[in-house]
């Protein structure tokens, strides 16, 4: 044993392999049974064991949610919606082949009330982000299951 020090899980495990053979090593119950006859109450301690483990897997999840946020922003910058020559019908073709339902009639209602030229083109642009977005949202949903 080279590492003696408290902290060293390694050296607790050896330790405690030596001391209880398989014959002699508690079982749960009689663990639980024995602390209950001491008047020993782990619960508080199980508790906030519980809540370390879940604070951690809160951060690992914020951690996660930053870099595909960084990185989703990094994708979107780079879309940008084609030159056409005619904006409002080539928008009504990419809503109707992109989009469908209660999605598809929102976007059609909005392309009917732009008027100028502009906003023809940020919706244009939103549209092309949109589906991107939910191509690569699908794209990791396919890899993930």
């Amino acid at each position: 044993m080279k590492n003696l020090s408290l902290n060293n899980l390694e050296f607790w495990d050896q330790l405690l392999e030596m001391v209880f053979t398989p014959e002699t090593r508690p079982t749960d119950e009689q663990v639980d049974e024995e602390l209950r006859q001491a008047g020993i109450d782990i619960s508080p301690s199980v508790s906030r064991v519980r809540a370390m483990i879940e604070q951690h897997k809160a951060r690992a999840r914020l951690k996660s949610a930053k870099a595909t946020r960084s990185s989703m922003l990094e994708r979107l910058q780079g879309v940008v919606a084609p030159v056409a020559e005619n904006l409002r019908s080539t928008i009504h073709d990419f809503i109707a082949r992109t989009f469908h339902g209660q999605e598809q009639t929102a976007h059609f209602h909005k392309l009917e009330k732009l008027a100028s030229e502009d906003d023809l083109k940020s919706l244009m642009d939103d549209l092309m982000k949109l589906a991107n977005l939910r191509e690569s949202n699908g794209n990791a949903e396919t890899k993930g299951q």
